[in-house]
């Protein structure tokens, strides 16, 4: 399980690290070093945003998606859904099939964290990375052109065990022909 991305690396870096991609106008360049903190919407607050990667067409978008699967577009708006699908798990699911096959996303990051309840107290870790990560994610379009997503989540990782033992993210490679097929 994942419930919290930090992006803390310069728009420019993130736009070369996008040469993976094959674009590398992604990100704004506008220079700084900006600390980003994504979380999941709970509270039911569709606000609470990810940046994402998706193809469409023949182009690749960055996009702010409500990190939550299970919205609904009411009047114009995104209402957060009851499921909790701020990660995806259980891929063989009927609800996530066509997401997993056709709308894929990356999500990129330098630290995650976790949590994992030891004797009855929730302790909480927050894992650097030196370079960018990219994680696996899927995504719906609503109608008004706002998104939402979830974090793929896999079996846990024997590594990893000690910050959470039920479930880690889906991890991509700095593979570019697999990235582009992800996609």
């Amino acid at each position: 399980m994942c419930g919290y991305v930090r992006r803390h690396i310069p728009n420019k870096n993130l736009n070369q690290f996008m040469e993976l991609l094959g674009q590398t106008d992604l990100f704004p360049d506008e220079g700084g070093e900006e600390l980003q903190h994504f979380s999941p919407a709970f509270g039911k607050e569709p606000n609470r945003t990810i940046d994402i990667i998706i193809r469409e067409g023949d182009r690749l978008r960055r996009v702010d998606a409500t990190w939550w699967f299970d919205c609904a577009e009411k009047e114009g708006r995104l209402v957060v859904g009851e499921r909790t699908t701020f990660n995806a798990r259980n891929l063989d699911s009927p609800y996530w099939k066509t997401a997993i096959r056709s709308r894929r996303a990356i999500i990129v990051g330098t630290g995650l964290g976790e949590s994992k309840i030891i004797d009855g107290k929730k302790h909480q870790y927050l894992m650097p990375s030196a370079s960018p990560s990219l994680i696996g994610a899927v995504y719906r379009k609503f109608p008004g052109g706002q998104y939402s997503c979830a974090l793929i989540t896999r079996d846990s990782h024997p590594r990893f065990d000690q910050y959470h033992d039920k479930a880690f993210p889906l991890f991509l490679p700095y593979d570019s022909p697999l990235l582009k097929l992800w996609l």
